[in-house]
């Protein structure tokens, strides 16, 4: 398991990307098949635990990713990337 913790303004960034980068609405779609522990509306942080398969198919969809999102988010998923192996 992988974990990813994605804050409430985190998640506001991906929403407000939406469509136009695959870090909005294409990495939304992956982390709809992990449990949440928090609804994706609420202001408390997310601590995703996401099983290696999942890791590895947002691995391949962000890996050339160029991160048009806030600062904090963009090296939170680089860091992010960097675990998966």
């Amino acid at each position: 398991m992988y974990k990813l913790v994605l804050t409430y303004d985190d998640r506001r960034a991906m929403d407000w990307i939406g469509g136009r980068y695959v870090h909005g609405a294409e990495l939304f779609t992956i982390l709809c098949r992990v449990d949440w522990p928090v609804n994706w509306d609420d202001h408390d942080d997310m601590e995703l635990e996401i099983p290696e398969p999942i890791a590895w198919e947002i691995r391949e969809l962000l890996e050339d990713c160029h991160y048009d999102c806030t600062p904090d988010l963009g090296v939170k998923l680089e860091e992010f990337l960097s675990q998966i192996v």
